[in-house]
């Protein structure tokens, strides 16, 4: 009998004993994957995610109600200058201005806009047929914008209420973000070895949540490959440019290139910033939305146009497909390039477009939120993104995931192959 009672609390002390320890060690492991999922995953936990229809694209708050965002970007310039401008930007800033004045008295104001010779950046994107090359966007937000509250908020702007200005001049337009945890120092070796042309920087804290801090981290992180394989990549200051200023601010910062907007600067905004660039050798991208516009930046001397705020590849094209480009020689092209959006899919649409548009004669591919859509999916990192974009795959016999590697055997260029 005794034997028998010591079987049954044997019977009843090891079950509890099993179930104290797994719920012991459930306890100590989960805190630590719970740490690791809030220090690797880029979105952060106390920001919604609100995703955009099947198969659209997300459109930034810069190209989506670009009235709010440039009468905001004056209200921080007001606030820059107010501070007291530092003198080496203003130095830069004066002998500017004095180049401008005496190029456009000596030649015309096209004329002393346009660029005459292939900058760096400008020749590192332009590569032979065939071939495409990437400029890499960092940003610490991504936009996912509600095409109702766009087109309201834009309404807004139109409108000359003191309210509707005073609301604008200190917030953001209306629109859902994400916050993405990264680190500019990390990334911008990554961009490096990846193979991009350029590292754009939106520093605008209300569209791409980034500082002029994070542009010159990685100013200094490119300057320290110098004399390295591959060597240091030019950053271009993807800022909400609008003013002389930031032009000056920019060279001082020590970027190649700056990203100036025809649709929120006009015409007559734009040949001004084109010759302020060209005074202090900066190389500009002047983006476009429109065949007008595209014309129109060409008339005015641009050297890279991008073609952004137009989803597919089909419909680039045709903003692009009936420019009067300038009579063709090597010191005398422009250049083309096509902004890709972050679509909303697990299918990688973006890689399938940016095969699209260097089959339709575009030279390079701008980058920004698809780099960044899968978080840390060690099989679909940016380097992953930005290495299949580049690739000569095949839009009608590869796949995207094949590269990836995901649900996959095989981790070849398939179209490569096929090929």
């Amino acid at each position: 009998m005794a034997t028998m009672m010591r079987s049954q609390k044997r019977l009843v002390v090891l079950p509890l004993l099993f179930a104290a320890t797994f719920f012991a060690t459930a306890a100590f492991i989960t805190p630590s994957l719970s740490g690791r999922r809030e220090k690797f995953h880029h979105p952060s936990p106390s920001v919604p995610f609100t995703a955009t229809p099947a198969l659209t694209s997300s459109s930034t708050v810069l190209f989506a109600v670009p009235a709010l965002v440039k009468r905001a970007k004056k209200q921080v310039l007001k606030q820059y200058a107010a501070a007291g401008v530092p003198e080496d930007v203003m130095a830069v800033y004066r002998s500017m201005m004095e180049k401008v004045k005496e190029n456009n008295d000596e030649e015309s104001m096209a004329d002393a806009a346009a660029n005459t010779v292939m900058g760096p950046l400008q020749d590192a994107i332009t590569r032979r047929k065939g071939t495409l090359t990437v400029i890499a966007e960092f940003r610490r937000k991504r936009e996912t914008q509600n095409a109702s509250k766009a087109k309201a908020a834009e309404d807004a702007a139109a409108s000359d209420s003191s309210e509707t200005a005073a609301a604008s001049s200190t917030a953001t337009p209306t629109g859902d973000s994400v916050s993405l945890n990264l680190d500019p120092e990390v990334l911008s070796p990554i961009f490096r070895s990846s193979g991009v042309s350029g590292i754009a920087v939106l520093a605008d804290d209300n569209v791409g949540g980034c500082s002029y801090d994070d542009l010159n981290k990685i100013v200094t992180e490119q300057s320290r490959a110098h004399q390295q394989v591959p060597g240091p990549v030019i950053v271009i200051n993807s800022d909400v440019i609008i003013d002389e200023l930031q032009l000056a601010v920019s060279k001082v910062a020590g970027v190649g290139a700056v990203l100036v907007s025809l649709t929120m600067n006009g015409a007559e905004q734009t040949q001004k910033l084109l010759q302020c660039c060209k005074a202090v050798d900066l190389e500009c991208i002047v983006s476009v939305e429109t065949p007008e516009e595209a014309q129109q930046a060409v008339d005015l001397g641009a050297a890279m146009i991008m073609v952004t705020n137009v989803d597919g590849a089909d419909a680039k094209q045709s903003v692009i497909s009936n420019l009067t480009m300038p009579e063709a020689s090597n010191n005398n092209k422009v250049s083309l390039i096509a902004n890709i959006r972050a679509y909303n899919d697990n299918q990688w649409l973006e890689v399938e477009e940016a095969w699209a548009i260097r089959d339709k004669g575009f030279h390079c591919a701008w980058v920004g939120d698809a780099l960044y859509k899968s978080g840390t999916d060690v099989m679909e990192t940016p380097a992953a993104i930005i290495k299949a974009m580049k690739s000569k795959s095949s839009v009608k016999w590869a796949s995207p995931k094949v590269y990836t590697g995901k649900g996959e055997g095989a981790r070849e260029y398939l179209g490569d192959i096929l090929m």
